[in-house]
């Protein structure tokens, strides 16, 4: 694990290098230089840092990213069978969570396919005429990284898109590609922990259940034990014997399932 950390924080700062020549390259202010190393630093800290959640993860990314890139929506979504659910996105500096569209006919679709980087300029609206957020949102450049499980099967996207027309320089893309595998961490460690929760939660109410048998098994004994003292002192042709015999069947089935319980 310390191993596969200080390798992914290599890689990070290596794309951070990226990102600022390419910057420079394009000749921006000192202004706009001292903005985007501040960006980047913010989203190292994101991506370095231990998170309380696998949600503010991606809310802080998708947040310093769409500064960085100065780009109106960067979301994070997760597919799910033919839906798509968007677990975090800076829409227009405003954050969005929780919405669910379908898979057909949007980028997603193709991303998913192909298994790799996908980039298109122009009207979404009019290239992606099904997609319910295009036809809300008429925005002209799309970029879609996509996040593989462990078994390389795409499970979530990153998807970076503006109102205008542009181009992502590769220094972009490739900062985009370094983030994607902590995404990927991520969404692992997130699984991970909640599998490790869930075990613990059955492992509790298996301890709960076993308890209240265990509990429950030595009162059915008493319940037994005095219907087999008084079935043993009536007459068969007692009223009352017929009664007392039910009991002892109902407490045989109860104990029975008591034990199937505490095995």
């Amino acid at each position: 694990e310390g191993h596969c950390r200080k390798k992914r924080e290599e890689e990070f700062l290596y794309a951070v290098v990226d990102v600022l020549a390419g910057v420079i390259h394009q000749k921006r202010t000192e202004q706009e230089l001292n903005q985007h190393q501040e960006t980047l630093q913010s989203i190292y800290e994101s991506v370095i840092t231990q998170h309380s959640s696998f949600n503010g993860f991606c809310d802080r990314l998708v947040t310093n990213l769409s500064k960085l890139l100065n780009v109106s929506h960067v979301t994070v979504e997760r597919l799910k069978g033919d839906r798509i659910k968007v677990l975090s996105m800076s829409a227009d500096g405003r954050l969005i969570r929780e919405r669910e569209m379908p898979l057909a006919g949007s980028p997603c679709e193709r991303v998913r396919e192909e298994k790799a980087v996908c980039q298109y300029r122009g009207s979404l609206k009019e290239l992606y005429r099904q997609d319910e957020f295009f036809r809300e949102h008429d925005l002209h450049s799309y970029l879609g990284i996509p996040i593989k499980d462990n078994v390389g099967d795409v499970v979530v996207i990153l998807h970076v898109m503006d109102w205008e027309e542009r181009a992502f320089a590769k220094y972009e893309i490739h900062l985009l590609e370094i983030l994607a595998k902590y995404i990927s961490h991520e969404l692992e460690r997130n699984t991970s922990e909640a599998q490790l929760r869930q075990a613990q939660k059955m492992e509790a109410v298996g301890r709960l259940a076993g308890g209240v048998a265990h509990d429950f098994n030595n009162m059915m004994a008493v319940v037994m034990g005095y219907s087999e003292f008084l079935l043993s002192s009536l007459n068969k042709d007692d009223s009352a014997y017929d009664c007392v015999e039910e009991i002892m069947k109902a407490g045989k089935r109860a104990a029975a399932l008591t034990q199937q319980l505490l095995a």
